[in-house]
Formats: structure tokens, sequence, C-alpha cells
């Protein structure tokens, strides 16, 4: 006859909530406390062999916890010469380990020293390049930009969104940066998908636009993760909420997109052709890496209430592993007729669209500080900049001492009947302190497994 066991079965009996505790509480005297049991298990009364027999059981509990105690400190002499010894071996590997990585340092310290000495002098230069070029060619550069901006960049003026509640899956940590982009960090060779919010008064929104940009930290300067900077955004999906809220969610939905470069098979279009998780369809941008690039997303229906206000949630999901994540990225919307176009933000777009004697301060600062972050060349040189300020990466030798340092520090492998030993030990302790719920238990389980408990449920 097979027995009633198991974690369900036990669980149910050691629950301290059941009746059980209770019932041994409130009756005192045990041989009505085994009568009662015995009444509500099989709905008889415990004869008297049963009950002294019970009893008895009962009386060996503290008996055996003794035996249990001696059996331990028995194993625990028997095994402490070689347990001595296993640990003097422990403390002498992570003596000799220390000091074998306390040699390497020693060793190794003109070398670092050198590549501290060579970063340095990379940065000054750096710091000296983009210094040089702000003095000499910043202005000029502008003043061509005011000049030659094709009108077409000036027909819709996007605004940036200020995202908040960045969320990444897998490994990837998103926050967000002073300027407002969001930046992805710690990108696995796993897919991920980001999630960003932002609440806005706009009315009508026609379009979305998603800016990548490139970053010290990812491979080429990124705009992605993947080893020669790519990325590949399967899909752009947004849905549309109360202001301030993230209840009562609807989907939005795009009928158009653009961008400014697209890789051959990894057409813009695919981004928001419903395709999620195929890690071989979305946009990527393949060849023209180092450079922030651009698409454009219209709506198939006006967003946006001037009075109450919008939620906006965007998850953009990245399928494809090895690491093709973006790295930075800014968001932005437009209420213009025209939102496939890959236009200039707002500010800036208003500001061109005026005769350069006519802009106001403002205008001029808007140009201004639009051109001081976007100028190709001056992006070139922070991100030179960026990389000299990177923590360089550790030295091979001094991670490889270290990891045979957190192997000697690893706690000795105790005997399986030991380790046994003491965890029926430390029960057996719990179980001691109140004899009479325990030994209630054991009759319990004792019981459900009987002939007239199992043949009567």
């Amino acid at each position: 006859m097979a027995l009633l066991s198991g974690p369900a079965i036990a669980d149910a009996i050691g629950d301290p909530s059941n009746a059980l505790p209770k019932l041994v509480a409130a009756q005192p005297d045990d041989r009505r406390l085994i009568d009662e049991i015995f009444a509500r298990v099989l709905s008889r009364p415990a004869g008297e062999a049963e009950i002294a027999r019970t009893l008895e059981a009962w009386a060996s509990i503290e008996q055996e916890h003794k035996d249990l105690l001696a059996a331990l400190g028995a194993k625990e002499k028997d095994l402490s010469p070689t347990m001595a010894k296993q640990e003097a071996e422990r403390a002498a590997a992570i003596t000799s380990a220390k000091t074998e990585l306390t040699r390497y340092e020693k060793e190794a310290a003109p070398k670092i020293a050198e590549a501290e000495k060579k970063r340095k002098e990379s940065a000054l230069a750096a710091t000296a390049a983009v210094k040089d070029y702000e003095q000499k060619n910043l202005a000029a550069a502008q003043a061509n930009f005011e000049a030659t901006v094709p009108v077409a960049k000036t027909y819709t003026g996007w605004v940036p969104l200020d995202l908040i509640e960045p969320k990444a899956t897998g490994e990837v940590e998103l926050t967000k940066q002073p300027d407002g982009t969001i930046r992805a960090s710690g990108a696995p060779s796993k897919t991920t998908d980001y999630t960003v919010v932002a609440d806005t008064k706009l009315a009508g929104i026609t379009g979305v636009m998603i800016e990548v940009l490139p970053d010290a930290a990812a491979p080429k300067f990124g705009p992605g993760y993947s080893p020669d900077g790519n990325f590949v955004l399967g899909e752009i999906g947004l849905k549309t909420g109360p202001f301030g809220s993230m209840k009562q969610l609807d989907d939005a939905k795009f009928n158009g997109a653009v961008a400014d470069f697209s890789q051959p098979t990894f057409d813009v279009a695919k981004a928001i052709d419903d395709k999620r998780g195929d890690q071989n369809n979305g946009w990527a941008i393949a060849s023209q890496f180092s450079v922030p690039h651009y698409a454009a997303f219209s709506l198939a229906k006006p967003l946006g209430d001037t009075k109450n206000g919008l939620r906006l949630r965007f998850d953009l999901n990245q399928p494809r592993s090895g690491g093709f994540a973006i790295a930075r990225f800014r968001i932005y919307v437009t209420t213009g007729d025209s939102p496939l176009n890959i236009g200039l933000p707002l500010v800036v777009t208003e500001a061109l669209k005026k005769p350069a004697a006519s802009r106001s301060k403002e205008d001029k600062a808007a140009i201004t500080a639009y051109w001081t972050e976007n100028d190709p060349e001056l992006v070139k040189r922070r991100l030179t900049f960026a990389t000299t300020q990177m923590p360089p990466p550790s030295d091979p030798g001094i991670i490889e001492h270290r990891g045979l340092i957190a192997k000697a520090e690893e706690p000795i492998r105790l005997d399986a009947k030991l380790m046994q030993f003491r965890a029926d030990v430390e029960q057996s302790k719990i179980q001691n302190v109140n004899r009479r719920l325990t030994g209630s238990q054991d009759l319990v389980w004792a019981l459900v497994n009987t002939p007239a408990f199992l043949f009567n449920r």
C-alpha cells in the first residue's frame, strides 16, 4: 500500500495555522489529546493500547534528541583532524594566492602606470582637439549649416519628449542622461526590449521620430552595441493612456515609416510590420556606423489633448541576439502635416525659417545649441575624448590572480553525513521545544497512512 507522503502532506500537517497547534494548546491532558486526534482523523476514539503506544512514543522524543546530539558530537570529533587539516591547507592556499597577487601587482605596476600616463596624454590631446575646433571652426561650420540647410529639413518641426521610467529586459540598464537622451549599459548578447514613458499636452500629434546616437562605450561608437556598432529595431510600439497614468492603455497604430538610412533587407518599414520577435526583421544601419540616425513614423490617427494631456508609452523590441541593441536614443513627436520628414527640432526650424537679420536672441541661441550638439566633427572629437575618460581594461594577469584567491577562499567541502547530522539536529531542536506538538504531528501522519483512513477517503 502506497503511503501518503511528500511536501504537500508534510506542509499541511506542519502548518502552524491549522487546527492541530490550537488543539494541543487547548487540551493539556495527553490522553484526551490523543483521543481527540483519533476522533478527528479516523472518526473513532483511541483504544487503550493505542494511547499507551502513543504516550510511549512521545516520551522517547527527548531521548531521541539527546541521542542525535551525541551522534553529531561523535561525528564531529571523528572528522575534526581531517577538517583541521583541510582548513589549514585552505588558509595556506589563500595566503599563497594573495602573496602571488602582490608580487604580480608590483611586477605589472610599471606597465599599468605607463598605460595610465598614455591615457592622460590622450585625454589632454582630445581636450585640446575639442577646444581647438570650438574656437577655430565651430562658428564657421554653424554659419555654413545655416546657409546650406535644405529647405525640406524645415518642413517638419520635431519636439523632444521628456522621457521617464526607462526600463529594459535582460541585463541591460537604461539611464536618463543630462541632455535628455536614454543610454543603455551592460548590453549582453541576449535580446532585449526597452520601454520609456512620456507625458505631453500637445494636441494633433501626427508622427514620432527616434534618434539613435553614437556613444563612446559602444563598439565603433555605435549607435548599436553589436561588435560592428549595429542594432536591429525589430518593432516600435506605442500605447496611449491618461496623462500621468499607466491605466487603460490603448494601442496607437503607425501607417508609414522613413529613415535617413536603412541597411539592405532591414528597411525601416519592417519596424512597424507587427512581426515582433523576428531577429531577421526590423530596422538596421550596417555600414553607416559612428553617426546619428533617424527614423520617423506617421500615425494612423492624430493623438493628443491640450486640456487633459496624454501619456505615451514606447516599446522598442530588439530581438536579435549578439548585442544588437541601441546604445543611446531620444524620441520626438510632431504635429506637422508631413510626419514622414526627417526634420529638425521645432525651435530650430522656426528660427531657420526667418531671415538671419530677423532672428531673435532666442532664435540664435536655439540654432547655436542645436549645432553645438550635432556638428559632426565636434561630435567625433567629443567621442574620442569620452573614450579617454572610460576606465582602462583590467590587467588580465590581475584578473587571473584574483580568481585564484576567490577559488582558494571557497569553504572546505564538508562530509555529506556530517551535513545531514547538523540539519537533523537543527530540526530536532525545533521539535524538542514543543514535544507534545511534535508527537501530535507524528500521530496524524501515522493515522492518515492507515487502511482505515485511506480506504474511507
